[in-house]
């Protein structure tokens, strides 16, 4: 087994040392759909195996022959991520249709930004907070609210980034950032909709700001933004679910258990090891479920009134099977990307999902590229980032079918908020000419920004 880990180790480096070459380049942004996925099976699929394989520590799911289950597994994981980053790299016909994708390749000015999210940030809360009540419409409503928020929260950040210093928009924005961050949390026991509020505001100062001044500038301030977003992550994973107001949010924040968030989160909850533990049931102890995840995720937004017979989760059917006791009724598990291409028949589900992820993510990278100055376009690809970030975790259908709702709600949202504030005579200013009052200098970009450029060598689309 300790070769099997070396395996797996070698896997998750050559994931790393291809991001990085390739933002050198400038064939692929440092902050993307692709490199996110990366991250999510970096730690879902890889140290998380890692750290059972090493340890020996198989959880509430003990293997009857580890030695075989682990290279099972090992083979698993590196065709799917072979598969995977060719169906990204060809990229057929998608390629073509991300760049036909309406949406300006200009930012409104720093006014015309905060407006937005304020009217996004509105929106959001409604979602959220309001229509959420609403039977059979609420669950729906919730995902929605999710993707606003994150957006509202994105576009405060496009116009703060370049002018961190301006008293005026540091306060608005961090408003604005700030209600976006305890509204995602309200109530909620997961952590999704708070990541997305982070990542995509991370995303906001990458495509908005720093992606503009080179590898170099942006791989910087990236690791230390990072780096601060792994902290709070961590920080939140050890408190959620205990809280369900604001004050008592932040003073759990105050004193929580950093060391025990931050294992929770490299150890990536058992993924990996419920993946082993399908690969030894499927299909002796239990029958494959062809494309369970498809049928699952493609009938999401029917509510179970209406299809009664409409597929369980695997994150909950798995617990009953594996016969653990204390568990409550609504317990479930992440059964990691590979376990759920055990389960839905891996002759099948093998080779279709990792092309039908990797040219998904594919659309969406070349559309951010295609609009390389837009929030319109990048803004909200940024908003399903929370659900994408743990899709190597699974579940996988429900988590690709709320990534897709937040997405599509965030790109409707910010046309349909346009036309209603046009209604009443406002239109966005679009960045020309004279700067306004505020874009004064930022201490923090590069004296010369076309010697930055040079970073990204002679393929680059990246500004």
């Amino acid at each position: 087994m300790q070769f099997a880990a070396t395996i797996l180790l070698l896997l998750g480096v050559s994931m790393f040392v291809l991001s990085l070459y390739q933002a050198y380049k400038g064939t692929v942004d440092l902050l993307s759909l692709r490199n996110v996925f990366f991250v999510s099976f970096s730690v879902f699929q890889i140290t998380s195996a890692l750290i059972a394989v090493l340890g020996h520590d198989w959880g509430d799911y003990p293997l009857t022959n580890p030695g075989r289950t682990v290279w099972v597994y090992v083979t698993l994981a590196v065709v799917f991520m072979v598969i995977f980053q060719v169906a990204y790299q060809w990229g057929p016909v998608v390629r073509r249709w991300a760049w036909r994708v309406p949406g300006e390749n200009a930012a409104p000015n720093t006014a015309g930004l905060l407006v937005l999210a304020l009217g996004v940030l509105g929106l959001g809360v409604l979602f959220k907070i309001v229509l959420v009540q609403v039977p059979v419409f609420g669950p729906l409503s919730d995902k929605m609210g999710s993707g606003l928020l994150a957006l509202a929260a994105g576009l405060a950040m496009w116009a703060w980034a370049p002018r961190l210093f301006n008293p005026v928009v540091a306060a608005y924005a961090g408003g604005v950032i700030l209600a976006a961050m305890l509204f995602s949390m309200l109530g909620n026991y997961g952590r999704r909709d708070l990541v997305s509020v982070m990542a995509t505001c991370a995303w906001a100062m990458y495509h908005g700001w720093w992606k503009h001044f080179g590898f170099s500038y942006a791989i910087k301030r990236f690791a230390i933004v990072g780096a601060a977003g792994a902290v709070m992550l961590g920080a939140w994973t050890s408190v959620r679910g205990t809280k369900s107001s604001a004050a008592e949010i932040v003073n759990a924040l105050a004193s929580t258990r950093l060391r025990e968030g931050l294992y929770d989160l490299a150890h990536g909850q058992f993924s990996a090891n419920i993946s082993m533990w399908l690969i030894e049931t499927r299909p002796e102890a239990y029958p494959y479920d062809t494309l369970h995840s498809i049928r699952y995720g493609g009938t999401m937004w029917v509510p179970r009134i209406v299809y009664p017979g409409k597929p369980d989760a695997l994150g909950k059917v798995i617990p009953k099977q594996a016969k653990l006791r204390g568990k409550p009724d609504s317990f479930n598990v992440g059964p990691g990307v590979v376990g759920h291409v055990v389960n839905d028949n891996p002759w099948l589900a093998l080779w279709m999902y990792p092309i039908i992820l990797g040219l998904a993510f594919r659309f969406a990278d070349e559309a951010v590229r295609s609009r390389v100055y837009s929030p319109f376009i990048a803004l909200p690809v940024a908003t399903g980032l929370g659900e994408l970030i743990g899709l190597a975790r699974g579940e996988l259908g429900l988590f690709a079918f709320n990534a897709f709702i937040a997405i599509v709600s965030s790109y409707l949202a910010m046309v349909v908020i346009r036309m209603v504030l046009g209604w009443f005579g406002w239109r966005p200013t679009f960045d020309a000419g004279e700067p306004d009052w505020f874009d004064e200098h930022n201490p923090l970009a590069p004296d010369d920004p076309t010697e930055a450029y040079a970073d990204y060598g002679d393929d680059s689309r990246a500004a």
